[in-house]
């Protein structure tokens, strides 16, 4: 079905209509060449608008000359580091910067 046809199932469905419920940081990552249908990379801008406008703790990236899924090695490298990196701090270090190594 499309939006017309379930209108209220979409709204429901909705991620950006609860984005002032969302309480932990969110990491988003998108592919800007991506031909799904259901998956726009204005979504994602969308709702990095919204977080941002909420003062919510998110991130977004956007891989260029991607499509619906991160299929370049430098690409793939570089999420898997965001990944990592961004469960060191909002999981691991509950939202603390990690600490620098002091260098005599």
């Amino acid at each position: 079905r499309n939006f017309f046809q379930a209108k209220d199932t979409y709204l429901d469905m909705s991620p950006f209509l609860r984005a002032d419920k969302i309480s932990g940081a969110l990491l988003l990552y998108h592919a800007l060449e991506d031909q799904n249908q259901g998956t726009a990379p204005m979504s994602s801008t969308r709702m990095f608008a919204a977080l941002q406008g909420l003062g919510k703790n998110a991130a977004l990236y956007m891989y260029p000359y991607e499509d619906h899924s991160v299929s370049t090695y430098a690409s793939d490298l570089d999420l898997w580091a965001r990944w990592v990196a961004w469960m060191d701090v909002h999981v691991k270090g509950a939202g603390k910067p990690a600490a620098k190594a002091l260098v005599p």
